[in-house]
């Protein structure tokens, strides 16, 4: 919640509203020091009382007025996913390798002192404010002194190797880090069948094509396309995608097979040595094959009736994100095998049960 410190924020709370129960005044404690908090109490409120407020012309036409400032003194940002790492004057390299969550608090301290504290990233780039003296500065980094002079560049990147350092050019992150299977949805998308598909296949792509998310109501106003892959149109790669394949019939596989981190056969499948034989269903979402800020989602099976038993690809129900990760969707491989779930959480990572 740290997140909005630096973005006036307004809660209606109230004691008599279950959603508060034990929790009315989180928000307030996490905020209230930062000085953009606002928090308005009301004895008989619940919370469905607000929607007929949500549309209030008074009240857009006061938020549509309000401005945050682009660099204010102090940020505290936490991520748990690449696709979301910047905050104001403030940009991670990504969560570093085995961890979920990364956290960086810059503070301008003065002109001339930037004092950083990062965690779970090997990496930042700062764009400097404009009150920074750039003749010189002092940037502190997990208390490791960096000192720069005469600096005419707008932005200072740091990493992280054996201590930290000023560089030249900043890494690109793993975008399906934290988003996982789900990174698809991010952008565009398209939804690729085999030309000859059995019906469970279909059924599994229009499930794909209209999601539902868990949150209330549930429904979500898409209806991705879906074609056969005979009948892609030009330009197909210009979108994410999902592919799904039964036995190795779609050929649009063949375009990401050096990129899965299952091989998926006839008998089962193989991931890091390992072979684990049986029905199944392997979800794995990689890097597109012409620029790696797109997504892939492969979708294979040797049982196209596993399809209409298995949680995420009967209904396909997105979590609808307060916080925190799902123990499923957020993970670069999903299998389903002999009855029991494995992921793999990050590139790289190893093949677990859950």
């Amino acid at each position: 919640i740290r997140n909005l410190s630096n973005t006036p924020t307004y809660t209606f709370v109230s004691g008599k509203d279950l959603v508060f129960t034990g929790h009315k005044n989180e928000v307030k404690n996490a905020l209230a020091a930062y000085g953009n908090y606002h928090q308005q109490d009301y004895e008989e409120m619940l919370h469905h009382h607000f929607n007929y407020h949500h549309h209030h012309r008074d009240m857009l036409a006061s938020l549509f007025q309000a401005r945050r400032g682009s660099f204010p003194r102090h940020i505290h940002f936490t991520t748990q996913r690449n696709r979301f790492l910047e905050s104001f004057w403030v940009r991670l390299h990504g969560i570093a390798f085995g961890r979920r969550t990364a956290v960086v608090e810059a503070t301008l301290a003065s002109p001339s002192h930037i004092e950083l504290r990062v965690q779970g990233s090997d990496g930042v780039t700062l764009t400097l404010p404009p009150e920074a003296d750039r003749k010189s500065l002092d940037i502190v980094v997990n208390k490791v002194r960096l000192h720069v002079e005469e600096y005419e560049k707008r932005q200072v990147i740091l990493r992280r190797g054996k201590t930290w350092r000023i560089c030249a050019q900043e890494p690109r992150p793993d975008y399906r880090k934290g988003t996982g299977i789900l990174d698809v949805y991010q952008d565009s998308l398209r939804i690729l069948l085999p030309d000859e598909s059995p019906e469970a296949l279909r059924r599994a792509a229009e499930a794909f094509a209209r999601p539902h998310t868990n949150g209330g109501g549930g429904d979500v106003a898409v209806d991705y396309p879906i074609y056969r892959a005979g009948e892609a149109p030009a330009g197909i790669f210009s979108h994410n995608l999902i592919i799904l394949d039964s036995g190795g019939g779609n050929p649009y596989a063949q375009r990401i097979r050096n990129r899965l981190w299952m091989e998926c056969g006839e008998g089962g499948v193989v991931c890091q040595e390992q072979t684990l034989t049986g029905e199944y269903i392997a979800m794995q979402v990689v890097p597109h094959p012409y620029d790696d800020r797109r997504s892939v989602l492969y979708v294979a099976t040797n049982s196209e009736g596993l399809l209409g038993g298995n949680l995420f690809t009967r209904r396909v129900v997105h979590p609808y994100y307060l916080n925190g990760l799902h123990p499923y969707w957020n993970n670069v491989a999903l299998l389903h095998i002999r009855g029991a779930f494995y992921r793999i959480y990050e590139a790289g990572g190893p093949l677990e049960q859950i």
